[in-house]
């Protein structure tokens, strides 16, 4: 959230919940996601009724783009349940995006030891 600098994880369910009641933030108020590039919209969002290079124009920067929730993204239900609409941000800092991107890196990484533990004999 920016207004108040604070984050979680949107694969952590404590995290998200944590963030609603530390705003005092009812569930049914939704919230934006952030991420690391204009690229990464598209795996959230649906975006093929946009001109192309629009996303890139626009971010980073101060704009939420807010569409359809693409069917195939991997949300967990505790991002704005019940919802179609989401809103996407890419934020004009650094320090934000970077940290998004590792988090992505993070778990995939954590996701490949995982399978590859599972199918190592």
């Amino acid at each position: 959230d920016t207004l108040y600098g604070l984050a979680a994880g949107i694969r952590s369910e404590s995290g998200v919940r944590a963030l609603y009641a530390t705003k005092r933030r009812s569930e049914d108020v939704p919230l934006a996601i952030c991420v690391g590039d204009a690229q990464e919209v598209g795996n959230y969002l649906e975006t093929g009724h946009l001109a192309s290079g629009l996303l890139e124009e626009l971010l980073p920067g101060p704009v939420t783009v807010i569409s359809w929730t693409k069917s195939s993204s991997d949300l967990p239900n505790c991002i704005n349940p019940g919802r179609r609409l989401l809103g996407v941000r890419v934020p004009n800092s650094c320090f934000v995006r970077v940290l998004s991107i590792l988090l992505l890196s993070l778990l995939r990484l954590v996701f490949y030891i995982f399978l590859f533990c599972l199918y190592d004999v």
